[in-house]
């Protein structure tokens, strides 16, 4: 119950240590849970949404459901208010009565369509009146859209090792955890045992890491202007022919990475592809190939300031040096189509001589909307 008392204690809203002066006109629970599902920073005073909170918070466990569907689609600070007015309403009934309706909180972590963070919420308080919920209903949940609820369901299926004597058994058990984990520390996990059973993972597919790629530079980012500045290969891919760049003609040369290591597995390290310099930027491009048109994301990371097309479209530019790098750093939510799809970076270096800012590198993985590698071939001759 750790969480939820930060949260209502950096909400200002424990109920036993407040009671409210503000007269809340509609006293009314639909009306204020509208209002309080609609609370973004700076659109509305505290006092209204205080107002709008004990109106809410002052429910009836039937209408625990009701408030949890009202997270669908609501930022942060909506989220937050409507956790604290179902933890509320919750503790209020358990100190009263001892019960929750078990019943609908079940149906509603069950039904997959309900917003995934409040299927979390059902999921703590349902654990809390049935000591059975857990074991009947993670099994069900290794690929669930909650990546909460998954997480407890890979951890669950994890637990099992320690009743597996043989090694056949344990890979099995690792192989399935892995197929079903996203967050980074379970799948590290499951990486690092299955290699020590000889069975380790294709981490370039299980990633979606991108390791057929085209590179060229450098080209100029004296004074950061790199990321401003409009290269040839941002208005035309024409891989056999050479481009003018910072200090003469470029050409593009393929590359593909081929460490496999977790931490380094599909990195392109352009200081030994391209040359160590300073003041520069290149470009990196690849074609895949999906078999249906699919709703994907691009994620990848770097050190360097980046811009990224697909399709020629461009979908992002980040102009920051030396900070961040950390795996999935950029998510970047992408449509690509039946065939070939061209994805194009361009990644730029600045002037810092430092060691630290030595590293002018990036990795880019394509998944799914939870992180899974999405399969996809290359064009031919990549």
């Amino acid at each position: 119950m750790t969480y939820r008392l930060i949260v209502l204690f950096s909400l200002g809203i424990l109920t036993s240590a407040w009671t409210s002066n503000f007269a809340y006109a509609a006293n009314d629970f639909s009306t204020a849970l509208q209002s309080l599902q609609a609370v973004e920073p700076g659109t509305t005073s505290q006092a209204e949404i205080r107002g709008s909170w004990e109106v809410v918070a002052q429910g009836s466990a039937a209408q625990l459901t009701e408030i949890l569907a009202a997270m669908r689609d609501t930022g942060p600070l909506a989220e937050n208010w409507l956790r604290a007015a179902v933890d509320t309403i919750a503790e209020r009934e358990l100190q009263q009565s001892g019960k929750l309706p078990v019943k609908a909180l079940e149906g509603f972590v069950l039904n997959t369509d309900q917003p995934p963070r409040a299927r979390r919420t059902a999921y703590e308080w349902l654990t809390q009146v049935d000591t059975t919920a857990s074991t009947r209903l993670l099994p069900k949940m290794l690929d669930d859209a909650s990546l909460e609820l998954r997480y407890d369901a890979v951890a669950r299926l994890l637990s099992q090792i320690e009743n597996a004597s043989e090694e056949t058994a344990k890979k099995t058990i690792y192989q399935q955890a892995l197929a079903a984990a996203r967050a980074r520390d379970q799948m590290t996990l499951c990486i690092d045992q299955l290699e020590k059973l000889g069975a380790a993972p294709n981490l370039e597919k299980y990633f979606g890491y991108v390791t057929h790629w085209q590179v060229i530079g450098p080209f100029d980012n004296t004074a950061g202007v790199g990321i401003s500045n409009v290269y040839p290969p941002e208005e035309n891919l024409e891989f056999e022919k050479e481009q003018e760049g910072k200090s003469g003609a470029v050409a593009w040369q393929a590359y593909q990475p081929t460490a496999d290591d977790l931490d380094d597995v599909g990195r392109v390290d352009l200081n030994s592809v391209v040359k160590e310099e300073k003041g520069v930027a290149a470009y990196a491009a690849a074609t895949v190939v999906l078999a249906s048109d699919q709703e994907v994301e691009c994620r990848y990371e770097t050190v360097n300031a980046t811009e990224l097309w697909v399709n020629g479209e461009q979908l992002a530019s980040d102009d920051i040096y030396h900070s961040g790098g950390e795996f999935d750093q950029y998510v970047v939510p992408v449509k690509l189509k039946r065939g070939e799809n061209t994805i194009l970076l361009k990644i730029c270096q600045n002037e810092q001589t430092e060691t630290w800012a030595r590293p002018w590198n990036f990795r880019l993985r394509i998944t799914d909307g939870l992180g899974a590698g999405v399969k996809y071939d290359y064009a031919s001759g990549e």
